[in-house]
């Protein structure tokens, strides 16, 4: 008896998360940071203060996304706004959420693939990958987040750190950590990023995006430093 109630004790505290944790949504706030060791654009015939002006809106928009895993599944995209993320430029306004896209991470966990479908400069791109985790120090800090306990760790091969929550079973989230817990945030030098809701019902569908022309993670990487360099005068 004493153990039946010990364990809907339990259940009860830890809610769907202890209960296997096959189905997780989350949705996250990102809040970008002005990359200060990044050199500044540079745009013939534009001012620069213009251009600082930009980089200045761009860094104060939060934008929102959405997890959904089930069943070895997983898939992370961008949000629309609600209020919309519109900014001005030479007497233009530019809808942000327009211009980012939408941008979508596939992962299967069973064959190790990730698929990414991303946008840039009004293109779409499609990214086929080897699922593979980081290596992390894990450390004894530990903070909540939306009332779960997560646990630090951070990034061997970069400044990365993340806190996931050993409770909640997914080894996925914003980044595939490959860890034994959900991401509920991810801190990088150029953007952080929170989960901000937790449930245990999808609103999306789990599928592989299949818009875009393919190519690999290299060559996509080479493409945009290549058209960014074109932008410095």
């Amino acid at each position: 008896m004493k153990r039946k109630i010990l364990t809907t004790v339990l259940f009860c505290l830890t809610g769907f998360a202890y209960a296997g944790a096959q189905t997780v949504q989350v949705i996250y706030e990102i809040q970008p940071k002005p990359a200060a060791n990044v050199s500044r654009m540079k745009i013939a015939g534009v001012d620069q203060s213009v251009l600082d002006d930009i980089v200045k809106s761009v860094s104060g928009i939060k934008r929102k996304f959405c997890f959904c895993y089930s069943d070895s599944e997983s898939l992370f995209r961008n949000m629309k706004s609600d209020k919309g993320n519109e900014i001005e430029f030479m007497g233009m306004k530019i809808d942000m959420d327009a211009q980012m896209g939408d941008d979508i991470t596939y992962r299967n966990h069973k064959t190790k693939r990730e698929i990414q479908q991303k946008n840039f400069l009004g293109k779409d791109f499609l990214i086929e990958s080897e699922l593979k985790a980081d290596e992390w120090n894990i450390a004894d800090s530990t903070k909540k987040i939306l009332n779960y306990v997560c646990t630090k760790a951070t990034s061997k091969t970069d400044s990365t750190v993340i806190w996931f929550c050993k409770n909640v079973p997914v080894s996925d989230g914003p980044v595939y950590s490959g860890l034994s817990g959900l991401v509920l945030q991810v801190i990088r030098k150029e953007a952080i990023i929170t989960a901000i809701k937790v449930s245990d019902e999808l609103s999306c569908e789990i599928k592989a995006p299949v818009k875009g022309a393919k190519t690999t993670k290299d060559e996509y990487k080479k493409m945009v430093e290549k058209r960014m360099n074109a932008l410095q005068f």
